[in-house]
């Protein structure tokens, strides 16, 4: 990748004995611990409008993927390839890749979320959701692996306009048509996604026994294609990952999807490219019961229990946890998750929560999370278990103060991000263009992660959009170790605002560092 010619270079260092934390003092803005643990007054599952539907339970036996997901069959399109359809067409049946729909990888990773779109989003200008204002998703991973005998080559996106297309959007290239998605219930079609690809890329090697398989990956998003024997995963967490199913009743429905259902892509077969799932979707409540196999983790939309709402000032920077980093709350028991919700008694998945948590600092099992006060000046805290059927307990307490991360440390602070002291700023109110991808660290000297200047101890940089500083749950972008050394070095795209500004902390709370920090623009 090339450089743009604006590279700016600051420095920070911190010399170690900070004092005067308010982790050390209750009385600098600590939230009321008695009103922190009273119990709701009431609670109202209605907050996002859903309708009041009676709950659709899958049948006796349904692979459980989450509480409002339910996953009970799973269809090929054909299983018998016969004759390759590139033989049929009057191609050959030999040298040619073969892309195959992995079935577990969509059984493993089905999950109930939502996203509040604008008419400006990217997501609704290419057409993945069905309107704009909150919409309510169904998110699903996909990977395809190449079982063909050669490699998938699709080559620079740049050299081949009839298969990729660029989008003004997000600024880079697609491969339109890559994928298609259709929910069905037996009256029909209810709600239809795609995924328009912007990398065709070895992600993970799946023929782990074929020594004929190479061990390292060979395309990536510049040079495209999957390797003979490699599959190319898209998580579910990916923009177009997922169905809209905003309005959709809950109920028995047939999720299908195909891949290279316009055979732009030559294959030795077709027959592989598709599969369905039968599932039943349930009226969302996180307080709902959950099916007996429910998925682990905060992904689950069932099975959370409502502890407080909690007054906040708006821009206050809050914490809650029950044990989680440096012994603040409660201590937890078993293995419990934490989720925070905007308003008063209010429900949320995982993409609009002011915070969630499973496990938290220093590898520990309790839950702690950072988060800005809303504008609404209210918060609800949920708690769950990460297994459905193991046991957990959580007590959560809740602090908050001073939205400055700049502030000085206790010696009680936690290391790493979890952080939220100590960080200096390094380069202020950074312009540059929403989309385009920077490098940014003080990493120098080291092949593609060179950038920046003089590197010493052990630093952490945080991105942050615009002028202020922001947590790790805001942050455009952070690192701590890049390319194998202790120096930082990632790259980010460029927010919507058009404006980063860039802080470095030390790993370990006292600790002497430098880092010169650089940003450089990628081509």
């Amino acid at each position: 990748m090339n450089r743009l010619s604006l590279i700016f270079v600051l420095g920070a260092s911190l010399l170690a004995g900070c004092e005067g934390s308010p982790q050390a003092s209750s009385d600098e803005g600590m939230g009321d611990a008695a009103t922190a643990s009273a119990p709701m007054a009431a609670f109202d599952s209605s907050q996002r409008d859903m309708p009041d539907f009676s709950d659709g339970l899958g049948p006796d036996g349904a692979l459980s993927v989450d509480g409002g997901v339910d996953v009970s069959t799973v269809e090929f399109g054909v299983t018998d390839i016969g004759v390759p359809d590139a033989a049929l067409d009057g191609g050959s049946d030999v040298g040619l890749p073969d892309l195959v729909l992995l079935q577990e990888s969509l059984l493993s990773d089905v999950w109930l979320d939502e996203i509040f779109v604008t008419e400006d989003s990217c997501v609704f200008l290419e057409g993945c959701v069905a309107g704009v204002g909150m919409r309510r998703l169904l998110r699903f991973a996909v990977a395809t692996a190449n079982i063909g005998d050669v490699d998938l080559e699709m080559g620079r996106p740049a050299d081949s306009p009839d298969l990729f297309e660029y989008s003004g959007c997000h600024e880079h290239f697609h491969f339109d048509g890559y994928a298609d998605y259709n929910l069905a219930s037996a009256d029909g079609e209810v709600a239809r996604g795609h995924k328009q690809a912007f990398c065709l890329m070895d992600t993970d090697r799946y023929w782990t026994d074929d020594e004929s398989v190479p061990d390292l990956e060979r395309y990536s998003c510049g040079y495209q294609g999957i390797t003979r024997g490699w599959a190319d995963t898209y998580g579910s967490h990916l923009d177009c990952q997922w169905i809209d199913v905003t309005g959709v009743a809950p109920g028995d429905y047939r999720l299908h999807v195909a891949i290279n259902e316009a055979r732009r892509i030559v294959e030795k077969t077709y027959d592989n490219n598709d599969h369905s799932v039968e599932m039943t979707v349930s009226a969302f409540d996180l307080a709902g019961e959950c099916q007996p196999n429910a998925r682990t983790g905060t992904r689950r939309s069932c099975g959370w229990t409502p502890r407080f709402t909690e007054a906040c000032r708006a821009g206050d920077l809050v914490e809650v946890g029950c044990g989680g980093c440096s012994g603040f709350g409660a201590p937890c028991g078993g293995n419990p998750m934490l989720r925070v919700c905007d308003g008063d008694g209010t429900q949320c998945l995982p993409s609009t929560a002011l915070a969630e948590n499973d496990d938290a600092c220093d590898d520990s099992l309790c839950p702690h999370v950072e988060f800005m006060c809303p504008d609404s000046g209210l918060f609800t805290v949920w708690t769950g278990q990460h297994d459905i059927a193991v046991p957990a307990d959580c007590s959560p307490s809740v602090r908050s103060g001073p939205p400055v991360v700049t502030r000085d440390c206790a010696e009680l602070t936690p290391r790493g991000f979890e952080r939220t002291c100590g960080w200096l700023e390094a380069i202020a109110d950074f312009e540059c263009r929403p989309g385009f991808v920077f490098r940014v660290g003080c990493n120098p000297g080291n092949g593609a992660c060179n950038v920046g200047g003089l590197c010493n101890g052990d630093p952490m940089l945080r991105v942050c959009s615009g002028s202020d500083p922001c947590l790790a749950a805001q942050a455009v972008v952070q690192n701590d170790d890049g390319c194998g050394t202790q120096c930082p070095s990632t790259e980010f795209e460029c927010p919507l605002s058009g404006r980063v500004s860039v802080y470095t902390a030390p790993y370990r709370h006292g600790q002497l560092y430098s880092c010169e920090v650089g940003i450089e623009g990628l081509d």
